[in-house]
């Protein structure tokens, strides 16, 4: 059976008279495919540019135009809670006033926003897509260790600056560690805190630093917070790796982190809305 997403599909790949879309038209058809809800299939996508568009296309020119013009692929979607759309939107549009209020009026140190969040790693192999031939079935060894820790990182999209702290677990006592880490090694500046609403984060216990303020993301909405851009990056260059004991997984991901230049962590997290918030804070 052919697959839906495959360029050799039972559509017909051309048309009697096809022409290609206008530039126009493939703006708008790069606008649809912003859209973080996409389609379902690159048939889908022609049946798209056919109602929409007028345009009649067969399915490899859809192919071709959206897989290596645009660079859009099928991907498989972060689950997202159904009530968090207009709380993210209404969120975005106000966190530069956010961040504002978090600032005191006569605050004379700089002021740097960070995003930040933790991220579990393991002996369990990671798991992510392979390109074979077409009929081929890839294949992939996994381990199945149970041991495993917690990064904890803090990235500042508009500098690429970053801040990783290794540590055991997630919960209230190491989140105080890392505050304090954080507030040490940054001891210049007043920094803003993008966080989500963990229990560990919003601990009692927690005693803030004089130069760190936090401010929560939307429940449920994992996706305002650039960090998890970073999780992903480190977690793609760990796919099918293997690994004999806890220490040289930790040893390796220590390499990654090392290797990260401000450019590279700029590029993965300067959110559009994050970035307007830090420009709005500029004299």
């Amino acid at each position: 059976m052919r697959r839906e997403d495959s360029p050799h599909s039972w559509r017909s790949t051309s048309h009697q008279g096809e022409r290609p879309p206008s530039p126009a038209q493939v703006a708008q058809l790069h606008a649809a495919l912003d859209r973080p809800e996409g389609f379902a299939s690159y048939g889908a996508v022609q049946q798209w540019i056919a109602d929409t568009l007028g345009v009649p296309m067969g399915y490899h020119a859809v192919y071709k135009l959206v897989r290596r013009k645009l660079r859009a692929k099928l991907k498989v979607p972060r689950p997202q809670h159904e009530k968090n759309d207009q709380a993210v939107a209404q969120f975005q549009a106000e966190f530069p006033a956010l961040v504002q209020a978090a600032v005191a009026p006569d605050e004379p140190r700089p002021v740097v926003v960070w995003a930040f969040d933790q991220s579990r790693f393991g002996l369990r192999t990671i798991q992510r897509r392979r390109i074979t031939s077409c009929g081929v079935k890839p294949r992939g060894i996994c381990q199945y260790g149970y041991q495993n820790f917690w990064l904890y990182g803090a990235v500042a999209p508009a500098t690429g600056d970053a801040f990783f702290y290794v540590l055991p677990m997630l919960n209230a006592e190491y989140m105080q560690l890392f505050l304090n880490a954080l507030a040490e090694a940054r001891p210049d500046t007043l920094n803003v805190l993008l966080l989500d609403n963990s229990r560990a984060h919003r601990a009692q216990t927690l005693v803030m630093p004089s130069n760190v303020v936090l401010l929560f993301q939307p429940a449920y909405a994992p996706e305002v917070n650039p960090s998890e851009r970073v999780w992903e990056d480190l977690k793609t260059d760990l796919a099918w790796e293997r690994y004999p004991s806890l220490p040289a997984l930790q040893d390796h991901i220590v390499r990654l982190v090392e290797a990260y230049d401000a450019p590279t962590l700029h590029s993965l997290t300067a959110y559009p809305y994050f970035m307007n918030a830090v420009n709005a804070l500029s004299p």
